[in-house]
C-alpha cells in the first residue's frame, strides 16, 4: 500500500512538478527539531514570540523623523486626504477573464492564511458565483479600499539552515501566509500596475528581480560584461555588494507611496495602494505562543505585491548611478556596485564617493546599509597594484578572495573552480537523496537515472552557465 501511494505521488502533475512534491516529501522526512526559547527575559514561549514580531516587524517612529523626513511624511499625508476626497467613478473595472488568470496561477498547495482556505477552496467557491467576487474586486477599486480582514498575516518562522545559534531572533526568516482572497485582488492591482509602468518604461532598467522576462541569469551575464570590459581594458575591478538591514521590513511606507504618485500612477490603483499600506497586522506563530502586532512598514515576505512596492521603492536609488562613474544594479535587494580604472586611486576616487551616496540616500529613506557585512572583491590582470582602500559609512571594507553573487561565487581569477566545487557537491548530495528512495521502490534502472540527472544533477550544474561556461578551465569542465 505504501510503494503504490508513494508511486502514485510521484506521477501528479498539476500545479507543481513531480521533483516539487519528491523535494516537500524528502524535506519533510528530514530531522526537525522543537521551537527553540530565544535568549530574552524569562526565555518563555510567550516573549520568544513577542521578540520575534518586534524584530522582524520594527515600528515606524515618527519621533525619530529628521527634517526631510517630516517633510516627505507631509507630503504624503496631503497626496493621502486628496485621493480620500476623489469621486471620478470612471475607471476600467476587474473582469472575470482576469480573475480565472489569477486562479489558474495558484498553487493549492501553498498554505493559507489565517481563514484556512487554499487557493483551491476559494476557486470552486467564486465558480458557484463569479459575480459576486467579481462585484467585491471591483467595489474595492471604486472606492479605493483594501479589506482589513485581508490584511492580516500569520508568520510561519524558518530557521536558516547553518545557523550556530538559533536561540537569536536573527537565525530565522519570517515567511507571512495571506488570506487567498486578499492575494488575489493584490495580484489583480499588481499585474495593472506592472502593465502600466512596464509599458510607460518607468521601471529602473537597473532592477532584475522580480521583473517581467528578467532572471538572475541576466543579472550575472550583465555583471560578467562589466568586469570583462574592464579586465579587456587592463584595469582594476572592484566589485562591491551591499546589504540593507531587513530591508523588506523597513520598507518605508511615505516613500513608496510619494515614488508611486510621482510615476503617475493610476489613480485607482494608487488609491487602493494606499489602503493596502494601512492598518495591518502580523500575528506570529512560535513555540506554540502567539503574538499579535500591528505593522507600520515593510512588505511581507509571503506577499504579490511586496516585491514590486519594494522595487519601486528602490528605483530612484538605482537612477543615481547616472551622475556616478559606476555600475549599479539590484536583484531585489541585493545590491551591486562596479567601479574600474587605471589605479587603485582611481577607483578609490570613484567608488568611495558612490558609497557616501548610496549610504545618505538609505538614511534619508530609513534604509540602513549594513557596512559589516558589506563584501567587496578587486578582480584585475595587473600583477603589481595596492588594494584600493574602500570606505562605507567610515567603515573600510576588506576585499575576499571570492564573492557569492545570486548563486554564482565570483573568483578574483575568474576561473570558477570554487563556484563549480560547491555546485558539484551540491548536485551529488541531491542525486543521492532522491536515487536512495527511487532504488527502495522502482529499482535505479537506467531511463531512472537519465531522469534524475536531466531533471536535478544538469540544472543544478548547468545554472549560469553563460556566466562560467566560456571562462572555466576545459579539463575541470571534463570532470
Amino acid at each position: 500500500m505504501m510503494n503504490t501511494s508513494w508511486k502514485e505521488l510521484c506521477s501528479k502533475q498539476e500545479k507543481e512538478t513531480i521533483w516539487q512534491s519528491i523535494y516537500r516529501v524528502i524535506r519533510r522526512c528530514s530531522t526537525t527539531n522543537e521551537d527553540k526559547l530565544l535568549r530574552f527575559g524569562e526565555r518563555s514561549p510567550n516573549e520568544s514570540a513577542s521578540l520575534l514580531a518586534k524584530t522582524f516587524y520594527p515600528d515606524d517612529d515618527y519621533n525619530k523623523d529628521t527634517e526631510e523626513q517630516r517633510n516627505i511624511r507631509a507630503e504624503v499625508d496631503i497626496i493621502i486626504r486628496s485621493l480620500k476626497n476623489y469621486t471620478d467613478t470612471t475607471y476600467i473595472k476587474f473582469t472575470e477573464v482576469e480573475i480565472e488568470m489569477v486562479f489558474q496561477k495558484m498553487n493549492p498547495k501553498k498554505a493559507p492564511g489565517e481563514d484556512g482556505m487554499t487557493s483551491d477552496i476559494c476557486y470552486e467557491s467564486y465558480k458557484t458565483t463569479p459575480s459576486i467576487l467579481l462585484a467585491i474586486y471591483n467595489k474595492c477599486l471604486e472606492i479605493g479600499y483594501f479589506p482589513k480582514i485581508w490584511k492580516k498575516a500569520i508568520i510561519k518562522i524558518i530557521p536558516k539552515p547553518g545557523k550556530v545559534d538559533y536561540t537569536v531572533p536573527k537565525a530565522y526568516r519570517p515567511i507571512g501566509l495571506l488570506p487567498v482572497f486578499g492575494k488575489i485582488l493584490e495580484k489583480l492591482f499588481v499585474g495593472r500596475l506592472l502593465w502600466q509602468l512596464g509599458r510607460e518604461g518607468k521601471f529602473s532598467n537597473r532592477q532584475y528581480g522580480f521583473m517581467p522576462q528578467l532572471s538572475t541569469e541576466d543579472a550575472l551575464y550583465d555583471i560578467m560584461t562589466v568586469i570583462k570590459q574592464g579586465i579587456k581594458e587592463k584595469k582594476i575591478v572592484v566589485m562591491v555588494s551591499l546589504d540593507i538591514e531587513g530591508a523588506f521590513d523597513n520598507a518605508w511606507w511615505p516613500q513608496i507611496i510619494k515614488e508611486i504618485q510621482r510615476k503617475n500612477v493610476n489613480i485607482h490603483n494608487l488609491r487602493l495602494i494606499t489602503s493596502y499600506l494601512s492598518s495591518r497586522s502580523v500575528i506570529v506563530k512560535y513555540a506554540g505562543a502567539i503574538a499579535t502586532k500591528p505593522t507600520t512598514k515593510g512588505c511581507i515576505q509571503g506577499s504579490t505585491c511586496g516585491p514590486i512596492l519594494w522595487n519601486i521603492l528602490l528605483d530612484p536609488l538605482l537612477e543615481l548611478s547616472s551622475d556616478m562613474d559606476v555600475h549599479l544594479q539590484a536583484f531585489a535587494d541585493d545590491i551591486l556596485i562596479i567601479a574600474k580604472g587605471n589605479s587603485s586611486k582611481d577607483v578609490e576616487d570613484k567608488l568611495n564617493p558612490a558609497l557616501e551616496k548610496i549610504v545618505t540616500w538609505g538614511k534619508t529613506h530609513k534604509l540602513n546599509f549594513a557596512p559589516h557585512k558589506t563584501q567587496s572583491i578587486v578582480i584585475t590582470k595587473k600583477l603589481s597594484y595596492e588594494l584600493p582602500i574602500i570606505k562605507m559609512d567610515k567603515i573600510i571594507i576588506q576585499p575576499s578572495t571570492s564573492l557569492k553573487v545570486l548563486g554564482v561565487t565570483i573568483d578574483k581569477n575568474l576561473n570558477f573552480v570554487e563556484h563549480l566545487d560547491e555546485v558539484l557537491g551540491k548536485a551529488i548530495k541531491i542525486y543521492k537523496m532522491i536515487a536512495r528512495t527511487a532504488k527502495a521502490h522502482w529499482g535505479l534502472h537506467s531511463d531512472i537515472v537519465k531522469t534524475i540527472y536531466i531533471v536535478v544533477v544538469e540544472p543544478t550544474i548547468l545554472y549560469a552557465a553563460n556566466v562560467w561556461g566560456m571562462t572555466v578551465k576545459k579539463e575541470y569542465m571534463k570532470k
